[in-house]
């Protein structure tokens, strides 16, 4: 090292004591550095219990987000109080803010459909595993414009890379333990920490997550979250260890990159790997090297990365890869519904009527002659079944038992939650019969491109998609997400849960906020010399940024990944504001 550049470190490690902790920077480390650990057991009411397709008992089980909910909502109304106090009391610190006015037009379009919500109380207060009412929506714009307007210095930049650090090391932990089949919340000792005397004493020993022993979930609730969490991860880990001099934190920087892929990998979301080709592409452009010279180390890098992953899918039988082919539902039903008449089928371009008369079952095909039963290859069990001194028709289809009813006004559906109502014709876009596809995403997206009409202006209100979603569609249900009750309270596609929620209008103004995202930083890291963390740091959460906006078509907001996502766009927009200046 000659004498000039250990004089410039001296230098920079003096600037930087005599900088000091910039405590401006809390707020942004309890959302990245704390959030993601909050875990707590609450039993809450979503209210569903008024609708036929949802249980009279609608007390649910929470244990991710209903308290993170509100520790996000304290802590982003701190945030915006000492926001607006730093801008007041210091206008000559505020950097220019015109590139936020799409996002104050998505703040009041977020607010219209509030006011306007088919549930206002659900859109104040959050519902139903989301919890992303108004405030939390707003608290992430706030924390986007904070982190825009605080990180100034070199050290505020180095002690948010030093919480990501930090996060990132917890949560593989927490991912290794998962790898291995055993996660902390299956101890006794952990599940006394998540819940009260009272629930230890009637949960205790019986609390599961959903995905234990399946997939590498960390703390986020879902694989997929914990896929676009730690895709957003991957490209800062990526971009610090590529632009890193020193061997040591060149090697630790690469140990981290290569821990969150193999976590990502353990995740099984297909969406990630999209996501990542996207951002390395964008990467590989924006990179002063030239592409040529980038292929020699990148092509390489993939080949090995994915002989080394298919050997360990195949250690786990290709538990991933199997993922990739999916299963086409054997059933050949194309359409059911209730009428005065009876029950109306439609199984294999044939048409059926299923009637009960005098107490027994009868099946008429389309030109009203009756059919045996037998011969009939949907009706392989169809049956009277009696409940309460009532007789009803048991119809097995698509592994699953429908039943049905008589009544004064014809026939009806008895959900499985004892429920009366009718089976309509759903709106719907016609898929091909691909709706399988993508677990299922395409035929929620199918039944929720009809319903976008209705949302032009003003949405549903934020957490409500669960309510205008055709939950009654229980014949698509039954095929595509194999089970008649199954609530869907989401798109799996970010774009158009914002349609359907807060109205197109905000999904306007939010993707052009996206654009000016995008437009702006490119420009800035487009061949820029990665000499110090501000830039590197700032790169890397742009990246980061990308696999969030591309993963965003096969995912939605979550309280577990979008404070991440505002965050770093923040300080990609301050590193680049930065460098302008």
């Amino acid at each position: 090292m000659s004498k000039k550049t250990g004089t410039k470190k001296k230098q920079t490690k003096h600037k930087e004591k005599q900088q000091g902790f910039n405590d401006l920077l809390i707020p942004m480390l309890l959302i990245l550095c704390i959030m993601p650990f909050i875990v707590r057991l609450a039993l809450y009411s979503c209210g569903y219990a008024k609708y036929p397709w949802y249980s009279d008992e609608d007390v649910i089980m929470d244990l991710y987000s209903y308290y993170r909910c509100y520790f996000f909502e304290v802590v982003a109304i701190f945030t915006a109080a000492v926001l607006a106090f730093r801008i007041g009391l210091f206008p000559e610190n505020r950097k220019k803010m015109k590139i936020f006015i799409s996002l104050a037009v998505y703040a009041g379009m977020i607010l219209l459909s509030t006011l306007l919500s088919v549930n206002m109380g659900a859109s104040f207060t959050g519902n139903f595993y989301q919890f992303q009412g108004v405030l939390v929506l707003l608290g992430y714009l706030v924390f986007c414009l904070y982190a825009y307007q605080v990180m100034e210095q070199e050290k505020d930049y180095k002690t948010i890379w030093y919480g990501i650090v930090a996060v990132f090391i917890v949560m593989a932990v927490l991912g290794i333990f998962q790898i291995a089949k055993k996660d902390l919340l299956d101890f006794a000792w952990m599940q006394r920490l998540v819940m009260s005397k009272e629930q230890f004493a009637e949960y205790g020993g019986t609390l599961e997550t959903i995905f234990s022993g399946n997939n590498v979930f960390l703390s986020l609730y879902n694989p997929n979250y914990a896929g676009v969490f730690l895709t957003m991860f991957a490209p800062v880990f990526a971009v610090m260890c590529s632009s890193e001099k020193e061997k040591k934190k060149k090697i630790f920087y690469g140990i981290l990159c290569a821990g969150c892929l193999i976590l990502i990998w353990f995740t099984y979301s297909r969406s990630t790997f999209f996501a990542l080709l996207v951002a390395l592409v964008v990467g590989c452009i924006l990179s002063k090297e030239k592409i040529g010279k980038l292929m020699k180390y990148i092509l390489p890098g993939i080949l090995i990365l994915a002989v080394v992953f298919v050997g360990i899918d195949k250690i786990n039988d290709f538990h991933y890869l199997s993922r990739w082919k999916e299963d086409t539902p054997k059933t050949k039903l194309e359409r059911m519904i209730t009428s005065k008449d009876g029950v109306e089928l439609c199984y294999d371009g044939k048409e059926y009527l299923i009637t009960l008369e005098d107490k027994k079952a009868k099946i008429y095909d389309k030109k009203g002659r009756e059919t045996d039963i037998k011969k009939v290859e949907y009706s392989a069990k169809m049956a009277i079944a009696e409940y309460d001194e009532e007789k009803y028709i048991d119809v097995y289809l698509c592994n699953q038992t429908f039943t049905f009813g008589k009544n004064s006004k014809g026939y009806y559906y008895r959900t499985e939650n004892g429920k009366e109502t009718q089976l309509t014709d759903i709106p719907k876009v016609d898929a091909g019969g691909k709706e399988y596809l993508g677990s299922g995403r395409i035929y929620i997206w199918s039944r929720t491109l009809p319903i976008l009409k209705k949302y032009i202006v003003a949405g549903s209100g934020p957490d409500t998609f669960a309510e205008v979603f055709p939950q009654n569609d229980y014949v698509g249900k039954a095929i595509y997400a194999n089970n008649p009750a199954r609530v869907i309270e989401k798109p799996h596609n970010d774009y158009l849960m914002q349609w359907v929620q807060n109205g197109f209008l905000a999904l306007v103004a939010m993707i052009a906020f996206y654009v000016l995202l995008l437009k702006k930083c490119g420009t800035f890291y487009y061949k820029r010399e990665l000499s110090d963390i501000k830039t590197r740091l700032g790169l890397g959460c742009y990246l980061g940024c990308i696999c969030y906006m591309a993963g965003s078509l096969f995912n939605d907001s979550t309280l577990y990944t979008t404070p991440v996502f505002w965050i770093f766009a923040g300080i990609a927009l301050g590193s680049a504001y930065e460098v302008e200046k």
